[in-house]
Formats: structure tokens, C-alpha cells, sequence
């Protein structure tokens, strides 16, 4: 390519940044000057512009510089939004409310506990666990089933980007002990299904998983009842696998790619990839988390079995961030062969702060859109409950799946995840609907996004990758939502109408 058509490139993407930013910022600081409709107020005005504009530049522009352009917007209307504040200054008023919120500090030590899976090698051993059994070396479909079940189980109970990171490594691997080249189509399906998968498994728990929990904790705050892990495993654990069988289904009988080059492949070639025997850090990393994970799931099993005992009221009083802080702690200060097993240093250099910046600003604008002296919930119990008051439970819970599946393969999900759920938690009981179902639809729902790397940072992964493309993922993507809505909307109130 000659110098000025990368100049022209260049000026271009330049324009067009340019252009997109400008929106972003209009919208961030245009709307509080439109007069704000009874009995929204005008704080809430300037909230809802930054929120609309926050959606609009973490989808189109970026993700971090943006939140300290709302974070400056919002210090101006602090003491609006918070006039019972003890801060001595608004804006110190706003940094309790976006980077001291306890959901921005559990992204870091969870990307942090990740980050120990991963350093151990222990992220990687879990997943190839799946593909090197018997089973796999059936055929193309048995060896697509374990690689895409290990990325569902790891998924489940991981944050997603090490997930999709680990797995398109290996998948690689996979590719090339086969002899397989870019271009062919079961590689090319792989590579698809794995950001897929991911997202599915993202949605299924809550389990280190960030945007569920904030949803299921924005939820709970705007309906008085309490949400917990367990409750919302019950539903969308179920409604997961299902999505995942049908995610295999659809591209073996209906994408049908082409597998005829396994007619020649040693499948003992996998054997290869075996981990060998467990390191002192692997175990070590294992069992600390393992006890995270038995911590996090105890409030939802002794609320079954012992609702009134001492030993409930102490780990609900711990709240989910208590035992992730003490893991990294503790695996920072255990020492092997003179090192510890969770570098800090090599960490915190490794690990993705975009996450941390983007929900410190969303989490910030969702819960000021709460709080009575925006006027939000007000507008929407006047005049949005009533009008949907005529719907059954079932058409709304659909209605719901189906905007926000669609909305979220487009838009960013974190963002359209929290948006949904503060907007419709306040009149999900007035309308009949159990809050943990509109958890539940909203954060998986918001999940859902496998279409392009503006919704999720995962779909970058397949899009990005020389085994695939853009327009493959599209397709495909569009398709599996569609049948999501279909999925979610059927079976997510059913199912927690039996439940709960």
C-alpha cells in the first residue's frame, strides 16, 4: 500500500473518531439542557444524558476516557442527586459513588484470582482435561462437544476473557497437530462457536462473573428482596445448557462444515497436549479457590437448609468481595521456591483495567437513576408500568428477553445489562414478575452478545482471528440470538415460576 493511501487511511479514521466523539460528547452534555418531563428532575435530565451518552462512546469510541468525562459531568450534580452526602467536596462525593462502589473493587481481585488460574497454568490444565479424554477422539463432533463443554465449564465459573484467551490458544494448537490451514471450515466453526460458547457460560452463573452480579445487585437494591447465586443458578444454569445443545446442534445439522479432513487425522496426537502432574501452586491456587467458590454458593444453600442460623448471618455479612480479597492475599503471601504464587506486580501489569474503568462510571449512573431525587422510577412507575400492567407476567418476561438480546448484540452489554435492570426491577413486583426471573433474563439476556466486538470484548477473539471473520461471526451470531430470545422468553419464567 503507497504512502497516501495509508495517509488517507489514516485522516479517515481520524474523521471518524472525531465525528463519533463529538456525538458522545453532545449527548453527555446536550441533554440536561432539555427540560425535564414531571417528574423526572433536572439532575435526573443530566443522569440520563450521560447515560445514553456513556452507552453511545463505550459502544462507538472507547471505554475508558469516557468515565472520567461523565465522572466530571456528574461531580456538578452530586449533592442534586446525594443531598444527604457527608463528603466535604462533590466530586469526592462522585468518587465514593463510581470507584468506591464495591462492585469496581470485586472486577480487580477477581481479574486478579483469574490471573493466578491462569499464571499456574491451572486455567489451562482444566480446559485441556476435556479434550484429551477418550471420548473426544470419536470423530469431529465428539472432539467439538469437549472442547466447546470445557469452554462452557470453565466459562461458568471464570471471568470471560482468560476463558476465550486459554481456549483459541489450544484451539490452535488443536489445528495445527491435525495439519489443519486457515481457511478451512471446521477451524473456522471453532473459533466462532468458542466466543459463543463463552458468552453463554457468562450468563449461566454468577460466579466471578461481573455484569451478573451487578445486575443481580441492582436488582435486589430497587426490589427490596434479595438475590442470591444459588436462586439464580436455578434458572439460568438450565436455560444455558440448553442454548449451548442447541449451539452444537445448529452448526452440526444446519451449518454442516466440512469435516472430511479428519478422515486422515491421528487422533493420538491429542495425548500430546496432556498436562503432566500437578504443581504445589496449581494445587495451592486450586483449593483457595475452591473455597471462594464454596463461600460465594453458602448463603444460597444455608438459606435452604438453615435460614435462621449464626453461620448464615456471618457469611452474608461477609458479602461476596470479604473471601476473594482474602484469597489474594493469601496467595500473594504463600511463597514457593522464594517466589509467590500470585506476583502482584506481574499481575497487576497483565490484567485488563478497561473493565474496572467502564464499570466504575456505569455502575455510578445506574445507581443515581435510583434515587428519588433524579425522578426516574417515578416516570417509569407513572406511565411505563401502566402501560404494560395489562400484560401477563409470561408476554412481559418475552418482551423483555427479546429487547434486550437484541439490543445487547449491538450495543455494549455491560452498559445495556445495567441500563435494563435499573429500568425495570422497580415495577418487575407490581406487575407480578419475581425479581430473580428479571435478573436472571436481564443478565443473561445482556450476555447474549455474539455478534460483534462492540457489544463484547470476546467476540474480538473470533473476528480478530486468522481462522475466521467478521462476516462468518455475524451470520451466525444473528441466528443464535434469535434463537435466544426464543429460549429466554419461554422457559426463564416457567422455570422460575416453579422455583420461586
Amino acid at each position: 500500500m503507497s504512502k497516501q493511501a495509508v495517509a488517507g487511511n489514516t485522516s479517515a479514521r481520524d474523521t471518524r473518531y472525531w465525528v463519533k466523539a463529538i456525538i458522545g460528547l453532545a449527548l453527555i452534555f446536550g441533554i440536561q439542557f432539555i427540560p425535564a418531563p414531571a417528574p423526572i428532575t433536572q439532575p435526573g435530565m443530566a443522569v440520563i444524558g450521560m447515560f445514553v451518552g456513556l452507552i453511545w462512546m463505550i459502544t462507538a469510541v472507547d471505554k475508558v476516557w469516557p468515565t472520567f468525562a461523565v465522572i466530571c459531568l456528574f461531580s456538578f450534580y452530586a449533592f442534586d442527586i446525594y443531598p444527604d452526602s457527608t463528603a466535604s467536596s462533590p466530586v469526592y462525593e462522585t468518587v465514593i459513588q463510581s470507584f468506591g462502589n464495591w462492585i469496581v473493587l470485586f472486577i480487580v481481585t477477581m481479574l486478579l484470582l483469574c490471573e493466578a488460574l491462569q499464571q499456574v497454568g491451572l486455567l489451562r490444565r482444566m480446559t485441556l482435561w476435556f479434550i484429551t479424554r477418550k471420548v473426544a477422539q470419536k470423530g469431529p463432533w465428539a472432539l467439538t462437544t469437549m472442547m466447546l463443554l470445557a469452554t462452557l465449564v470453565v466459562g461458568a465459573i471464570m471471568d470471560c476473557t482468560p476463558t476465550a484467551m486459554v481456549m483459541i490458544v489450544i484451539a490452535h494448537e488443536v489445528f495445527n497437530a491435525f495439519g489443519f490451514k486457515e481457511g478451512d471450515e471446521w477451524p473456522k466453526m471453532i473459533i466462532a462457536a468458542i466466543p459463543m460458547t463463552v458468552t453463554i457460560a457468562f450468563g449461566m452463573t454468577p460466579i466471578g462473573h461481573n455484569l451478573v452480579i451487578a445486575v443481580m445487585d441492582i436488582v435486589a437494591a430497587a426490589s427490596g428482596e434479595s438475590i442470591n447465586m444459588v436462586q439464580y443458578m436455578l434458572i439460568g444454569v438450565p436455560v444455558g445448557l440448553i442454548l449451548f445443545a442447541i449451539l452444537i446442534l445448529y452448526f452440526k445439522y444446519f451449518v454442516k462444515p466440512d469435516t472430511s479432513k479428519f478422515n486422515d487425522v491421528d487422533f493420538s496426537g491429542l495425548r500430546a497436549l496432556k498436562p503432566g502432574k500437578m504443581s504445589a501452586q496449581e494445587k495451592i491456587v486450586a483449593v483457595v479457590a475452591c473455597a471462594v467458590l464454596l463461600f460465594w454458593l453458602a448463603p444460597g444453600v444455608l438459606g435452604i437448609v438453615a435460614p435462621d442460623s449464626s453461620i448464615l448471618a456471618f457469611v452474608n455479612e461477609m458479602t461476596m468481595l470479604y473471601p476473594v480479597m482474602a484469597a489474594i492475599a493469601l496467595l500473594a503471601f504463600i511463597h514457593i521456591d522464594g517466589k509467590p504464587i500470585l506476583n502482584m506486580s506481574e499481575a497487576l501489569n497483565k490484567i485488563s483495567w478497561t473493565p474496572t474503568f467502564m464499570f466504575a462510571s456505569v455502575v455510578m449512573i445506574a445507581t443515581a437513576l435510583r434515587q428519588d431525587t433524579v425522578g426516574v422510577i417515578d416516570w417509569v412507575d407513572a406511565y411505563v408500568a401502566p402501560a404494560v400492567s395489562g400484560f401477563s407476567p409470561f408476554v412481559m418476561v418475552l418482551v423483555l428477553a427479546a429487547i434486550t438480546v437484541a439490543v445487547t448484540n449491538f450495543l455494549n452489554n455491560t452498559a445495556v445489562g445495567m441500563l435494563f435492570a435499573t429500568a425495570c426491577a422497580p415495577f418487575a413486583l407490581s406487575v407480578g414478575v419475581n425479581p430473580v426471573i428479571v435478573a436472571v433474563v436481564i443478565a443473561l439476556g445482556s450476555n447474549l452478545a455474539y455478534t460483534t466486538p462492540a457489544a463484547s470484548f470476546v467476540a474480538t477473539f473470533s473476528v480478530t482471528d486468522p481462522y475466521c471473520n467478521g462476516g462468518y461471526v455475524l451470520r451466525h451470531g444473528i441466528v443464535m440470538a434469535v434463537i435466544s430470545v426464543i429460549v429466554c422468553g419461554i422457559l426463564c419464567y416457567p422455570l422460575g415460576s416453579m422455583l420461586f
